[in-house]
């Protein structure tokens, strides 16, 4: 998993550690499996069965893609009644995918769909028990703070992507700054043979992107605005639904 450095983790890895705590030499490659990993051990045995059952799989296979559609088929969201809704939610869920790598979400290829590791990873973020096991000091503050980045971060990839003039051209820059980014080594937080991921620098800067600096747009504004009318207005068809066929 990389060579140990010989100095225990101190002010540059957020705050003070216990005793015993040491920073480790990663790729970013290794940290995205690695979160995965701890993501995965956050499951109940059941959940993971159920999740396999309900996505149609033999195996939760971490590169398989799921579709939006079927996702949002097994969620019971009415997508087809509420496009722009679903496309702004869609950009979010793929947005927290990418964690603890979140810088790499502008060089990602706009699709219609979502891994297996991306969606157990956005299931752990999201989940309240979860969440709290993979940040036992601050969940709540990263949570929240990754939902504003989703929105601001999920507006400007339609700008970026529309620039970029063909299918070959965006392949080679993805693939460019994907070499350039797993080169630089990262560091991560372990004690007890256990990844401290609230401590880790990467996840206590949100992967080099300045939330201080985060100017929230009037189209940003507008997207969250109608994406909270949106939701409000579905569940309170969805009760009213259920009201009348009970």
């Amino acid at each position: 998993m990389g060579q140990s450095t010989s100095t225990t983790a101190k002010e540059d890895t957020g705050p003070e550690l216990e005793y015993g705590a040491k920073t480790v030499e990663i790729t970013r490659s290794k940290i995205k499996s690695l979160f995965l990993k701890d993501c995965i051990q956050s499951f109940k045995p059941i959940e993971l069965l159920t999740l396999k059952q309900k996505l149609g799989l033999d195996e939760l296979v971490a590169e398989k893609e799921i579709p939006k559609t079927q996702l949002f088929e097994l969620l019971e969201f009415p997508y087809q009644k509420h496009d722009i809704v679903s496309d702004l939610l869609f950009k979010h869920l793929q947005f927290l995918s990418c964690f603890p790598n979140l810088s790499e979400y502008k060089s990602t290829e706009l699709t219609d769909s979502i891994t297996v590791a991306g969606l157990i990873k956005v299931m752990a973020l999201l989940d309240k028990e979860k969440s709290a096991n993979l940040f036992p000091r601050n969940s709540v503050q990263i949570t929240l703070d990754l939902l504003f980045l989703s929105f601001t971060q999920s507006n400007s990839l339609q700008t970026k992507c529309e620039e970029t003039k063909n299918f070959d051209e965006k392949e080679e820059i993805s693939k460019n700054k994907e070499n350039k980014l797993d080169s630089n080594k990262i560091f991560i937080v372990v004690q007890n043979d256990k990844t401290k991921w609230e401590y880790v620098p990467q996840v206590l800067s949100y992967d080099g992107i300045e939330i201080n600096e985060e100017n929230i747009s009037a189209n940003v504004l507008l997207n969250v605005f109608t994406f909270a009318l949106a939701i409000m207005n579905i569940t309170v068809e969805d009760r009213s639904n259920h009201l009348i066929h009970q």
